[in-house]
Formats: C-alpha cells, sequence, structure tokens
C-alpha cells in the first residue's frame, strides 16, 4: 500500500510510520531536554552554566541535540561529603521538630542532672 503525498508522488507506508515514530521521539525527547534544563541547577551545567547555550543545542540541534545535552551537557551529581552525617545537629534539629526533644539521659547514680535526690 502506498499514500499519495500533494505532489502527486507515492510513499511507502512503512516508510511513513518510520518517520512518524521518529518525529515523536524527537519531540519527546526534546521536551524532556528542556524540562531537565529548567529543572537542572546552573552549577551542574556544562559549559559555565550557561542553560541558554543548552537550549539553543537541543532547539536547533534537533535529535542529535537533546542526546548531546544528556550525555555531556550535564555534570555529575557531586558526592556526599562523609564527614556530615546524619547524626548531625541538623539531623536533632529535625527529630526534635518530628517527635519532641529528648528527656536527659538520667544521670550515673539514676537521678536527672539538675535534680536534687
Amino acid at each position: 500500500m502506498r499514500i499519495v503525498g500533494s505532489s502527486g508522488t507515492s510513499l511507502p507506508v512503512g516508510f511513513v510510520v518510520v518517520v512518524g515514530v521518529l518525529v515523536v521521539a524527537q519531540l519527546t525527547l526534546q521536551v524532556v531536554a528542556l524540562l531537565s534544563l529548567v529543572r537542572l541547577p546552573s552549577a551542574r551545567v556544562s559549559i559555565g552554566g550557561r542553560k541558554w547555550v543548552w537550549a539553543l543545542i537541543i532547539v536547533f540541534g534537533e535529535l542529535v541535540g537533546s542526546i548531546l545535552y544528556f550525555v555531556v551537557g550535564r555534570l555529575p551529581v557531586p558526592a556526599p561529603d562523609p564527614s556530615v552525617t546524619a547524626t548531625g545537629s541538623a539531623a536533632q534539629r529535625a527529630l526534635d521538630v518530628l517527635y519532641g526533644e529528648r528527656p536527659e539521659p538520667p544521670d550515673v547514680e539514676g537521678v536527672a542532672p539538675g535534680r536534687e535526690p
């Protein structure tokens, strides 16, 4: 089966389907790349954090531009600092807000600090 275009030429249906799938894939990838670019902090964008450069590459580079953005346009997430742990003061403040402050542990003799026996 063939599809007849406006100029009178006929195109195979398989060709039209493949082109349609590629167009949908390209548009989807471009939208996802642009949304990723908008949500990404400027510090994690290569080329000096200039998002507008990558926006132009994604829009005008079409399918290749979107793929380039995902491959080389985003810098990796920095590794967490091992010196900062979940037992720090920020974590304790969060626990205090959620569950209330912890009572002081009892003294060695069984009396809480600041209290007379």
